[in-house]
C-alpha cells in the first residue's frame, strides 16, 4: 500500500498504481476535482488497479478515517517544500508522524530553492526521523 501526500495533479500516485501498488493519492479539498479527473482519464478511477482520492489537509488530528485505517508500506511526496509554504511545514512533519510507522518507506523530493528553508525543514525532520539525504543534478 502507497499513500501520495500533496499528490497535485497525481503523478506520482499515478505511477505507483500503474506499476501495481494499491495507492491513495491526498489533497487538499481544491484540488481533488482535478485528481479524480486525472485518475478517470488514466483509467485509473476503477477496476482492480484503481488508485483512490482522499482529502487530507496537513496537521490534521485525528487523521480522516479513510487515510488512518492503513499501515502503509510507502509514503512519497514530491515537491511539498518551498520557501513560500515553510509555514507549513511543520504540519507536514506531524502528518508524516501520523502516517509512518518503523516498516514504512517514505521518499520526500523537492527542488532545493533556499538553503535556510531547506536547512529547516530538515532539522525538523530530522528530530522525529532518521533522514538520509540524496543530492542529484
Amino acid at each position: 500500500r502507497a499513500l501520495e501526500l500533496g499528490a497535485g495533479t497525481g503523478l506520482v500516485g499515478m505511477c505507483l498504481a500503474k506499476l501495481g501498488a494499491c495507492c491513495m493519492l491526498t489533497e487538499r479539498a481544491l484540488a481533488l476535482p482535478l485528481l479524480r479527473r486525472n485518475l478517470r482519464e488514466n483509467d485509473l478511477d476503477s477496476g482492480a488497479g484503481a488508485a483512490t482520492v482522499a482529502e487530507l489537509s496537513w496537521g490534521t488530528r485525528p487523521l480522516p478515517d479513510v487515510v488512518a485505517e492503513a499501515p502503509f508500506d510507502i509514503v512519497v511526496g514530491s515537491d511539498l517544500v518551498f520557501p513560500n509554504n515553510a509555514e507549513s511545514h511543520q504540519a507536514l512533519i506531524e502528518t508524516l508522524s501520523d502516517l509512518v510507522s518503523p516498516s514504512t518507506r517514505c521518499w520526500l523530493s523537492y527542488e532545493p530553492r533556499a538553503k535556510e528553508t531547506d536547512d529547516a525543514f530538515l532539522h525538523a525532520l530530522r528530530q522525529r526521523f532518521e533522514v538520509k539525504r540524496e543530492e542529484g543534478d
